[in-house]
């Protein structure tokens, strides 16, 4: 039976409440890791590209969450982004799901419940989309494997 890579998810919330609400929610979790933060420059000091799952306020007052989470997006592209706010802004939404950044956008108050579940759900769609990306690489002998032969071919070798 394979073995699964526990889920590497981080949390960013000005909000103490909200952070250690989000550490209960996900306690006891064997296959979560959490990194739960107040601070969105301390999320980016020590950035982590095998993130699963970024979970990030918009109203801070160090940056806002949708630059926040767009940084983030360069170090873990293939994580999932997800927005809280307790101010929906259409035009925030909009931005951020139009610039592929957000998969989702929770309002809060959030209950802890649904939380869970919705951000677990987010998780399982994530780990189905990795193993057929990996399915795929490995059916078709892999990327860099497919350039190199082309460049053979190119190249008349």
């Amino acid at each position: 039976m394979e073995t699964l890579e526990p889920y590497r998810v981080l949390f960013v919330d000005d909000d103490e409440l909200a952070v250690k609400l989000a550490r209960r929610v996900f306690e006891g979790d064997e296959d979560i890791v959490l990194q739960a933060t107040t601070s969105a420059n301390e999320a980016l000091s020590a950035p982590d590209p095998s993130l699963d799952l970024i979970v990030a306020d918009n109203r801070m007052p160090e940056m806002p969450g949708l630059l926040l989470v767009a940084r983030m997006a360069e170090v873990a592209p293939d994580a999932m982004r997800v927005m809280l706010t307790a101010f929906p802004d259409i035009s925030v939404a909009m931005e951020g799901i139009n610039k592929g950044l957000l998969h989702r956008l929770v309002i809060k108050p959030w209950d802890a419940d649904d939380m869970r579940s919705t951000l677990r759900e987010d998780l399982r769609k994530k780990r189905i989309n990795d193993r057929k990306g990996q399915t795929k690489g490995r059916s078709s002998g892999g990327a860099a494997e497919t350039e190199e032969r082309d460049g053979r071919a190119m190249a008349g070798g």
